[in-house]
């Protein structure tokens, strides 16, 4: 979650506000590694906020983030043991972060 907003939620920041990223994963074998990962919108630039490698069942973590532009995040991750030969991963649905100031009216009509 990103201030309490879960995934597929959007979030609206002043610039400079703080960002409370929470992240939580639960394995059904121990998790190998897990990636906080943000792409920040207006460069088109991925970056890695944040990589653990637990070897847990269950697994959690907190970021604390200065908002500096819009972007959004989203956890992945793989798990230890294969399944029919093949490396068991998930991926989470973002949550987006926007400027507050420059909230944008819904579109109308169609």
């Amino acid at each position: 979650s990103v201030n309490g907003a879960s995934m597929g939620g959007v979030v609206r920041v002043a610039p400079g506000g703080t960002l409370d990223i929470r992240v939580e994963a639960h394995g059904t074998s121990p998790i190998l590694w897990i990636e906080l990962l943000c792409l920040e919108t207006a460069s088109a630039t991925w970056r890695t906020v944040r990589r653990e490698s637990p070897l847990a069942f269950d697994f959690s973590f907190d970021v604390r983030e200065t908002f500096e532009g819009d972007r959004l995040y989203y956890v992945r991750l793989a798990q230890r043991d294969l399944v029919e030969h093949r490396r068991p991963m998930a991926w989470s649905s973002p949550v987006w972060v926007e400027t507050s100031a420059t909230r944008k009216s819904p579109a109308v009509g169609g």
